[in-house]
């Protein structure tokens, strides 16, 4: 069996909720503490998916935003083409 802290749980909770206060749009974001730069066009199709902001990284749909070396680099490429159009 798995132990788990109530609290780790709140936590978690208590951060997304903090995340998803954000905008899509006003968020530096970062992997493997490189800045990531987006392209707007991904950002702008994103407002209108009704999701929300932790959920852009969640589904992957910021991979559409960045160019594949990007994606190669983190490990993540996995035969994706992270540059076709949206």
């Amino acid at each position: 069996m798995e132990r788990i802290a109530i609290e780790d749980v709140w936590d978690i909770a208590d951060r997304r909720a903090k995340i998803n206060a954000l905008n899509v749009e006003d968020i530096i974001w970062t992997l493997d503490g490189k800045e990531l730069i987006i392209k707007p066009e991904v950002i702008e199709q994103w407002q209108f998916t009704g999701l929300n902001t932790c959920d852009f990284i969640t589904t992957s749909y910021w991979q559409q935003g960045v160019g594949p070396e990007i994606l190669r680099e983190a490990g993540l490429d996995n035969g994706v083409e992270a540059d076709k159009e949206v």
